[in-house]
């Protein structure tokens, strides 16, 4: 089964201290087994909704802004994702159907370049093929636009805060047959030096037939 966007999400709030909570909407039509994931930023601090896994504990990039990225695979009853925030914050938000529900998700990377135009994520590696790969991108400067995308790269979303915490973009890819095993990386390159964080990580697709064991039988 191939992977299918089933929607994408996007929330900003810009408060300047205090509470920046952003609330996602789940995408219409979400159901059981789709894989939903979002990056955020916020100006203090960040606390994942409970319902989701952080790829990794929230980070502060070289200026103390704080980003996230989390994940779930659904049952379908979800109907919202908050993320808990301090400061101005931003989220972007997607779901997709077709994964590979035993590991929906692999080979997180993210880095944090600082004061340059050109944010190029950190490899990551499909163990199959057609799986998708998904690229986030925030800049702390909440007027800064892309200048060029990642190229052969679909968006996601974008989002600007007006809370002057900065500027967040996702794109995605279907890597396509043949593409196992090979390394992938994506640049963007922003209008403006930026200062912010470039996020990577593979969707899995569904395997043939089943993901998991049924009555005792082979996959």
């Amino acid at each position: 089964m191939a992977i299918a966007l089933r929607g994408a999400v996007q929330q900003a709030n810009g408060a300047s201290a205090g509470s920046g909570n952003v609330t996602l909407n789940a995408p219409a039509g979400l159901a059981s087994n789709d894989e939903f994931s979002l990056t955020c930023m916020a100006a203090t601090s960040i606390t994942s909704d409970a319902q989701l896994t952080d790829f990794q504990a929230p980070w502060a990039d070289g200026t103390g802004i704080k980003h996230a990225a989390a994940r779930r695979l659904c049952n379908g009853s979800e109907t919202s994702f908050v993320e808990t925030c301090v400061g101005g914050s931003l989220a972007i938000g997607f779901a997709v159907s077709g994964v590979n529900t035993s590991t929906p998700t692999e080979q997180f990377t993210k880095n944090d370049p600082n004061g340059t135009t050109t944010f190029t994520t950190t490899a990551s590696t499909p163990t199959d093929d057609n799986s998708w790969h998904v690229v986030g991108y925030h800049d702390g400067n909440n007027t800064n636009t892309v200048a060029t995308p990642p190229a052969g790269y679909t968006i996601l979303g974008a989002r600007q805060d007006n809370g002057a915490v900065g500027t967040g973009v996702m794109y995605r890819k279907d890597l396509g047959a043949g593409s196992a095993g090979t390394p992938v990386t994506a640049t963007l390159v922003w209008t403006s030096n930026a200062w912010g964080t470039a996020i990577s990580y593979i969707i899995r697709p569904s395997l043939a037939g089943s993901d998991t064991l049924m009555g005792g039988g082979c996959l």
